[in-house]
């Protein structure tokens, strides 16, 4: 009988050690896997990121709109482009005008200069 207790109590141990040896493994093993906890946290965080994405149709529509708004300021480019050009000839054709005007004024005055000159030499001689 002592022989059958003490095969009882060998395998015992060696059932305990196993079991120990798989209480450490499993102990070791959760580290790796999610909790409850884990997964109502992403739960929660995926839900989130839900409700603040846009969605398709949100998307398409922000596409439209955009693009609406970027032919619009198009147009209002070639529009400026086109008064700034207008706007340019002008100033240049005034610039000739003004050039002109200068030119003419210098002119007069210079003869008018010469006439005085003329005059005084002609009056002291």
């Amino acid at each position: 009988m002592d022989e059958q207790i003490l095969k009882l109590e060998k395998r015992l141990t060696s059932v305990e050690n196993e079991v120990e040896s798989l209480r450490l493994e499993r102990q070791e093993m959760r580290r790796y896997f999610a909790s409850k906890e884990d997964i109502l946290r992403m739960e929660s965080r995926i839900a989130l990121m839900f409700e603040q994405s846009a969605s398709k149709t949100e998307v398409r529509a922000l596409e439209r709109h955009l693009g609406e708004e970027f032919s619009t300021l198009n147009q209002r480019s070639a529009e400026f482009e086109k008064r700034v050009t207008n706007d340019l000839g002008e100033i240049r054709l005034q610039m000739a005008h003004l050039e002109l005007r200068i030119l003419r004024w210098l002119i007069g005055t210079v003869l008018t200069i010469t006439g005085i000159v003329v005059a005084v030499v002609k009056f002291w001689v």
